[in-house]
This record gives structure tokens, C-alpha cells and sequence, in this order.
């Protein structure tokens, strides 16, 4: 039997708690990382939601109203039809950005669910 082993075995016992230690530290830093990552990519989903939401419910009727009353109009007359291919292209680059926005707001919905292994309830407050 080995006289004073506990004093051999003390760089032991002070390695393993810094290396315990340090693990402990690494977890803390990648949850903070994690959660840092979550917060931003909900705070993106939010901002493209309410993109999509202002392109669905503001934009996209008055462009259509617009259309329309150009289309009116240039059958009456009073329009060339240089502005009714304005009028059309004007409500085709809406209709694409409200396409956009919302696939930008459902891919981030995706990340965030890929991430957290839940689903999200409701994305935008």
C-alpha cells in the first residue's frame, strides 16, 4: 500500500475539475450562442411576416385597384398602352415580393422549428 497517495493524486483531482470546469464554461457559451441565434431569427420571421402581412393587406389590393383602373382606362382611350404594361408590371412586382416574403417568413418558421425541435404556435406577436 502506496504511503501518502492522496497527495499523487491531488494534480489529478485539480486537472479533472478544470477540465469540468471548462466544459461547464463551453455549455454556457454555446446556450448563450444558441439562444443569441434564436432571438435573431425570430426577430427576422417577425419582420418578414409583418412584410408579408403589409404586402397582402395594403399593397398588393391598391396595386390591383390600380390595374384595373388603368386597364378601364386604356380601353377607353385615354391610356397608352405603354402605361397599361406599366400598370401590369407594377402588380407583377408586387405579386412577386409578397411570393418572396412570405417563402422568406416560412423558411425562418422552419429554421426556428429545425432548431428548437418544437413548433412554433405563432410566429409574430
Amino acid at each position: 500500500m502506496p504511503l501518502f497517495s492522496g497527495r499523487r493524486a491531488e494534480s489529478f483531482v485539480a486537472e479533472a475539475r478544470a477540465n469540468r470546469e471548462r466544459v461547464d464554461a463551453e455549455r454556457r457559451s454555446a446556450e448563450v450562442k444558441a439562444q443569441a441565434m434564436l432571438y435573431e431569427l425570430h426577430q427576422q420571421l417577425t419582420r418578414a411576416v409583418l412584410e408579408a402581412r403589409t404586402l397582402k393587406d395594403d399593397i398588393e389590393p391598391r396595386s390591383a385597384e390600380a390595374l384595373e383602373e388603368t386597364e378601364y382606362a386604356y380601353e377607353r382611350g385615354r391610356y397608352s398602352y405603354l402605361e397599361l404594361v406599366d400598370a401590369q408590371r407594377e402588380y407583377l412586382a408586387v405579386q412577386a415580393a409578397l411570393i418572396e416574403a412570405a417563402a422568406n417568413a416560412h423558411t425562418l418558421r422552419a429554421e426556428i422549428e429545425r432548431l428548437t425541435n418544437a413548433p412554433l404556435t405563432n410566429p409574430a406577436p
